[in-house]
């Protein structure tokens, strides 16, 4: 839906557009036509097209069935959503799926190479213009990789080595979330693991904006989806923590099978209330949480092999936005 919008410019479409709440492009009432163009200045015009120099009004609706080109300025006031999530800073968006070994390429913060020793930080680009933070847990002699259904973040697939990929801060896209100064907001992530009892340290959810640290019980403020266990199927914890008093861990009593996926969000109110959902769902069952007012923190994904080994763990999604 575009409210409140103004397109003073040439709009080519290679489809006919259909219009929201069931109005199709004959209905001409639909689209407000103050510009001075009119359809007779389009080819196989229709009424209700858009044409050259057509103004969209406020209360206006769009949506486009095929390709859509626009050139000239554009100005979009109001609110925008897509997928159902805002569109507005610091809304990061990623579906990772350009294909094995494209659209990706990782280098120190320093623009060097990647170092897989322990703690440095490594940043990924991708072809959506997003960047990630990440580092080593232990070390890695092998850098996240773009799969063919995803990022996969298995890593070397050694016993106790890891990673962890977040957002918000160090060069990465977006920037920390302030509990009680920004709206809700939330991060939903989709994971897939080949082999669920090859972890036994999984992640998915916020934490404190800190310096990277090699255990997540070392970080004081925690929300977070878990696997604390390694089995076939896996348990699925929630994980907080709060002021660094200790990780409270609470089973779902759901699970994660081999080669499953699962769409996993964690939400946090403006006032810092956490709660969750497991394919859109809330868990069987959950934990209540709050963030501190005044804590600011940021999304992260973390991952460190058990001897079983997970062989590849692709996140195929990466949604963080106001909710």
């Amino acid at each position: 839906m575009l409210r409140n919008t103004l397109l003073a410019v040439t709009i080519i479409l290679f489809s006919v557009p259909v219009f929201a709440g069931g109005i199709t492009p004959f209905q001409s009432a639909v689209i407000s036509k103050t510009g001075s163009a009119t359809p007779s200045a389009c080819s196989s015009a229709a009424a209700g097209d858009i044409c050259a120099g057509d103004d969209l009004t406020a209360g206006d609706d769009l949506s486009v069935g095929g390709d859509a080109a626009i050139t000239g300025a554009t100005t979009l006031t109001g609110a925008l959503t897509q997928n159902g999530y805002s569109v507005t800073t610091p809304a990061v968006f990623d579906t990772f799926a350009e294909g094995a070994s494209k659209g990706i390429f990782s280098l120190q913060s320093d623009g060097t190479a990647f170092d897989g020793t322990a703690g440095v930080l490594n940043i990924i680009h991708t072809s959506w213009g997003n960047t990630y933070a990440y580092f080593p847990i232990v070390g890695q002699t092998a850098e996240v990789v773009m799969s063919a259904t995803g990022l996969n973040i298995a890593g070397d697939q050694t016993d106790n080595d890891g990673l962890e990929v977040y957002g918000g801060i160090m060069g990465a896209s977006g920037r920390p979330f302030v509990i009680g100064t920004d709206p809700a907001f939330s991060l939903c992530a989709a994971i897939t693991i080949a082999d669920a009892s090859g972890t036994d340290d999984l992640h998915v959810g916020f934490r404190g904006m800190q310096a990277p640290q090699a255990g997540v019980d070392d970080y004081t403020d925690v929300a977070s989806f878990a696997i604390i266990t390694n089995a076939d199927p896996a348990a699925i914890y929630l994980a907080t923590a709060l002021n660094n008093a200790g990780m409270a861990e609470t089973d779902t009593t759901q699970t994660w099978a081999d080669g499953a996926s699962k769409t996993l969000c964690v939400l946090v109110s403006g006032a810092g209330v956490v709660t969750y959902t497991n394919a859109g769902a809330a868990p069987s069952a959950t934990a209540a949480f709050t963030f501190d007012d005044g804590d600011l923190v940021i999304p992260f994904i973390r991952l460190i092999q058990h001897g079983d080994l997970t062989e590849a763990v692709d996140i195929t999604s990466w949604t963080v936005a106001y909710q």
